[in-house]
């Protein structure tokens, strides 16, 4: 069943469209066509485009994984493969012209991270790792924290912008940028803290009981590195 925040557009576009009638259409450009396009981001995000028509009132997206947006270019963070498909767009313009538009399919391929690691596991060396007793999800002010326990390490992942859904994640610095897609990781070997300077996070797997992977990313501790791997199930 749709959600109300899905009725709301097509609402608008009956109500717009019944205060109109067939006469009035008269006046409408029928040369004029909307134009819609998706595309893939370097950072795995798809971005959808809506152009061709001038005047415009109102934008409406539909797609997808029960996709939709009033944005004229919306764009779609960490898509997985429920992303996958056409997407189309109704545009109504001020004089109450409507437009649609759909895009070409677009593919998503689920990224396989390269380490093969056993689940709550933190490969420290080639020779060394850690096991986790368990790992914690929490609602924070900005963030969603998982924080993976063992007996003297624990491995923190902020995620900015709340609960991460599956996709990739960019790990940026402690002092880094803030923003929804990016995630801060911290070891913390019993109150010695090593920070991730950079690299990608895979988030996979159900909802309800997603897995964290990422794989040879480098932590700095002062001027000493580590090249560290995890998986982490919350």
């Amino acid at each position: 069943m749709p959600t109300l925040q899905q009725l709301i557009p097509i609402t608008i576009i009956a109500v717009l469209l019944a205060a109109c009638s067939s006469k009035d259409f008269e006046h409408c450009d029928g040369t004029k066509q909307a134009q819609a396009s998706v595309s893939k981001n370097a950072n795995g995000s798809i971005s959808l485009t809506a152009n061709g028509i001038d005047n415009v009132h109102l934008y409406s997206w539909r797609g997808p994984n029960k996709f939709y947006s009033n944005e004229q270019n919306p764009q779609i963070s960490n898509p997985s493969a429920a992303n996958a498909g056409k997407y189309t767009v109704d545009i109504i313009t001020k004089d109450g012209c409507l437009y649609t538009a759909q895009t070409d399919s677009i593919g998503v391929t689920p990224v396989t991270p390269s380490c093969n690691l056993r689940n709550n596991y933190m490969q420290l060396s080639p020779t060394y790792g850690v096991s986790f007793f368990y790992a914690n999800g929490s609602n924070e002010t900005s963030y969603y924290e998982v924080e993976a326990t063992g007996s003297n390490y624990d491995l923190v992942f902020n995620f900015y912008g709340g609960y991460p859904g599956s996709g990739l994640y960019s790990i940026v610095p402690w002092n880094g940028d803030k923003k929804k897609g990016n995630v801060t990781v911290i070891i913390d070997n019993n109150g010695a803290f090593w920070y991730a300077s950079g690299g990608t996070i895979l988030v996979s797997g159900p909802t309800y009981d997603p897995t964290v992977t990422f794989c040879d990313v480098e932590f700095t501790r002062y001027t000493d590195k580590l090249q560290v791997s995890a998986k982490i199930t919350f």
